[in-house]
Parts: C-alpha cells; sequence; structure tokens
C-alpha cells in the first residue's frame, strides 16, 4: 500500500508539472494571439486613415483600434464588412479614375495609348497615365499652335488679338473679334460699292482707273476741307485780336491801380519808418502760434497745499507785433484753460536760463490764471512764464 501511494504521488506531481507547463505555453500563445491581434487593428486604422486624409472620407473614426480589439470580438464582423465596404469603394473609384483617363487619351488623340486595363495595374498605370496627360499636352499645343497662326493673319488685316484669351473662349475677346471682324465686311463691302460707283460714272471697268478717279476725289474733298478750315481760322483769329485788345486794355488798367497801390505803400512805409526795400510784415492773427510765442509774464502765487500756481496773464493780456520801427500792434493771444505755458527761472537776470517746469491752466481770470502745480515741480514766486522760448518774448538773454 505504501508503494502504491509513492507511485500516485509521483503520478500527481508529474501530472501538476505538465499541467503548470502547457499552461505556460498556453499563456506565451495567447500573448503572440493577441499582439497579432492589436497590430491587425492598429495595421487596418492606419489604412483608414490613409484614405481619409484629403478624401473626405471618415473611415478612421469608425475603424478606431479599440472598435477592433479583442474585448469586441463582437463588433469585428461588422467592422470588418465597413473596412470591406471601403475597400470596394477604393477599387471602384480606381477603376473609375482608370476608365476616365483611358477616355480622356482616347478623345484627344493621345499616341501609343495602352488598352483600358493598363490604366488599372499597379505596374502600368503611372506609365499610361503619362501618355494620356501628354495626350492632353500635345492636343492644347496644337490648339495653341493653330490659334497663333489665326492671330497673325487677323493681324494682317489689321485685327490686334490675344491668341490665348480666343483659346480659352474668353466672351469678350470672341465678341471684339466678332465686330471687328463685321466692322472689317462693312467695310469691304462700302469699298466694292464705291468702286463700282466711280468706274461707273467713268464709263470703265478698270481697278487703275477706279483708283485715279477715286485719288482726285479724294484731293478735291481735301482741298474743299483746307479752305473752308482756312476761312473758319481767319474768322478765330479777328475775334482772337479782340480778346487781346481787351485783354490788353485791362492790363493798362491794372498797371495803373498797381502804380497807385504802390506810391500809397510806399506813404505807409515812409509813416512806419519801414525801409522801401523791406516788406510790411504780415499781421498775426488773433491766437495764432505767432501770437503766442509772444506771451510773456510771471508766477504771482505758489500754493504748495492746495496744488496751484497764480500767473500775471489773463483774459485781457495782449502782446505788441512790431510792424516797424515806429509802429506796433496789439494782438490778442487767446489765452484759455487747457493751453500750456513753460516756466523758467533767470529769463531776464542775464545768465544761464533754467527750465523749470510745465503748467496747465486750468482757470483763466481778465488780469491772472491759475494753473496746477505738477508733483516735486520747484517754482518760485518770480519765475518767467512764456509759451515758447524765443526772441519773440523779448526777454530772453542767451
Amino acid at each position: 500500500m505504501k508503494i502504491v501511494n509513492i507511485i500516485l504521488s509521483v503520478f500527481v506531481f508529474l501530472l501538476a508539472g505538465a499541467s503548470a507547463y502547457f499552461s505556460f505555453e498556453l499563456w506565451n500563445k495567447r500573448s503572440t494571439f493577441l499582439n497579432g491581434w492589436n497590430s491587425f487593428a492598429v495595421t487596418i486604422n492606419k489604412v483608414a486613415s490613409t484614405v481619409d486624409a484629403d478624401s473626405g472620407s471618415s473611415y478612421a473614426s469608425s475603424l478606431k483600434t479599440d472598435e477592433l480589439g479583442h474585448l469586441k470580438y463582437a463588433n469585428l464582423e461588422s467592422k470588418l464588412k465597413e473596412f470591406e465596404a471601403m475597400n470596394e469603394k477604393l477599387v471602384k473609384e480606381r477603376n473609375d479614375l482608370a476608365d476616365a483617363l483611358h477616355r480622356i487619351g482616347s478623345a484627344v488623340g493621345a499616341r501609343n495609348l495602352p488598352p483600358k486595363a493598363n490604366f488599372r495595374k499597379f505596374d502600368t498605370y503611372s506609365d499610361a497615365m503619362g501618355r494620356s496627360v501628354s495626350g492632353v499636352g500635345d492636343l492644347n499645343n496644337r490648339h495653341r499652335a493653330g490659334m497663333n497662326q489665326v492671330s497673325r493673319h487677323l493681324r494682317q488685316l489689321g485685327i490686334n488679338t490675344n491668341p490665348t484669351a480666343l483659346l480659352n473662349n474668353d466672351a469678350g475677346a470672341l465678341n471684339r473679334l466678332g465686330n471687328e471682324l463685321g466692322q472689317k465686311g462693312r467695310r469691304l463691302n462700302e469699298l466694292e460699292r464705291a468702286i463700282r460707283t466711280i468706274t461707273g460714272q467713268a464709263g470703265r471697268s478698270s481697278n487703275k482707273t477706279a483708283d485715279a478717279i477715286n485719288s482726285i476725289k479724294v484731293l478735291g474733298d481735301r482741298s474743299r476741307k483746307l479752305a473752308t478750315d482756312l476761312n473758319s481760322a481767319n474768322r478765330e483769329i479777328n475775334r482772337l485780336k479782340g480778346v487781346v485788345a481787351a485783354r490788353e486794355k485791362t492790363i493798362k488798367e491794372q498797371s495803373n491801380t498797381i502804380q497807385v497801390k504802390n506810391k500809397q505803400l510806399g506813404e505807409l512805409k515812409v509813416v512806419m519808418k519801414i525801409d522801401s526795400k523791406d516788406d510790411i510784415p504780415t499781421l498775426w492773427k488773433k491766437g495764432s502760434t505767432e501770437a503766442r510765442m509772444a506771451i510773456y509774464g510771471k508766477v504771482i502765487e505758489v500754493n504748495t497745499e492746495y496744488g496751484y500756481v497764480g500767473l500775471s496773464v489773463g483774459k485781457e493780456t495782449r502782446v505788441y507785433q512790431q510792424l516797424g520801427p515806429a509802429r506796433s500792434v496789439e494782438i490778442d493771444p487767446v489765452i484759455v484753460p487747457g493751453m500750456e505755458l513753460k516756466v523758467y527761472r533767470g529769463l531776464l537776470e542775464g545768465g544761464k536760463v533754467q527750465s523749470v517746469a510745465t503748467v496747465k491752466l486750468n482757470k483763466v481770470n481778465d488780469d491772472c490764471s491759475i494753473a496746477n502745480l505738477p508733483p516735486g515741480a520747484d517754482i518760485q514766486v518770480g519765475d518767467s512764464i512764456c509759451f515758447e522760448l524765443t526772441d519773440a518774448n523779448a526777454a530772453l538773454k542767451k
């Protein structure tokens, strides 16, 4: 009995080892199978994505990798049918495109065009497509050469055309060509009638005689026209003479007026003590930049508690424009709220002029103004103020 138990134990041990071995092998096979399945799913998705690129289709969104995985085995058959339908559609579109290229090549008479089957085969479609495209190019070149030749012939008739526009069936170019050809036809008909009329009047049918008669008629017409134009020109000359005389009279009158004005201007310069060679200065306008450049005043109050400064200029402040040694005029510079004035120190002392600050007027009274006190500005009572630092202030000491 003991021996039997030992044998059974050994047998069970062997069975356990065999079971472990085969389980290990089965697990390896399962892993290999799943890896292959995943590769299969990834490949199908890549193919669908390639088909979707620039095609407007959306196969890849349906044939996703996780939708083709082993965990969704139940859906595999329907997904493979979608893949099969995609493949069938690609084959149909390939065949339709190949047949269309073959028909195009046949229609344009492409040389050495291969049979239709070559447009579908992978190893021959490139050559077949090239031959069809070359046939289209050859046809286009023949059309272009023909249209260039037609344009050259038309230019000999005095009709300029654009071969490319005609080749492209440009409606405007075709209409212009039709109109010009129609005009040429009408002119030819008129010329033939004129020749028949002239030769009939001369009693001859010779083209040379008709040409001579026509030349005489043209010269006669030109002579009569020249006589008419000469008469018209003489009448126009007489009319222009009258205009010139009237204008000369006007010029003489205006010259007299200028002499009187110049005399008055000379007298005015004498009164103003201005040299006769100098011009009278142009009068500044009210509120102009020139008038404001002559503003000059003083800082009369500095209030650091309320942040303002008082200035000695206001609405009634006036500046003076010197028109001459003996004449100056009073001008209103128009000092208003919002105007900015510059503050200087040492402007009248003859030393170095120091720029202190720029202030903006908040309130303008008749004889003074209130401006903001800029933060940190060292403005003092007695500092000079002006619009700009120039000689026009009559206070600058350089």
